[in-house]
């Protein structure tokens, strides 16, 4: 049986850092859908952040749904085109309660 109480104590004193890796996977804002579907089959991820020219910062996520939904339309939009704009950033010492709220 699972201890509810103690999962939820648990849960609510996790950090962002306990559940993740270092680093990003990234692809560039004009790769295709198909680089970007390569990148994530291959790494076993649903979503890949999509970097500004100089590949230095985060200016958008794609995600496999972004992928599905642009493959559907019959289009072939670039990985910023699909992106979800405005990435939401926490730090590693972050509760996941905060996280999870952002």
């Amino acid at each position: 049986m699972i201890n509810r109480r103690n999962s939820a104590s648990t849960l609510a004193n996790a950090r962002v850092g306990d559940c993740m890796h270092t680093g990003i996977l990234s692809c560039a804002s004009d790769a295709t859908l198909a680089e970007v579907a390569e990148i994530m089959s291959a790494n076993r991820v649903h979503a890949v952040a999509v970097t500004d020219h100089g590949h230095s910062r985060p200016v958008g996520i794609v995600s496999d749904l972004d992928v599905v939904a642009a493959v559907a339309t019959g289009t072939d939009p670039g990985a910023l085109q699909v992106a979800a704009t405005q990435p939401v950033a926490v730090s590693a010492d972050e509760s996941l309660v905060r996280a999870s709220q952002l």
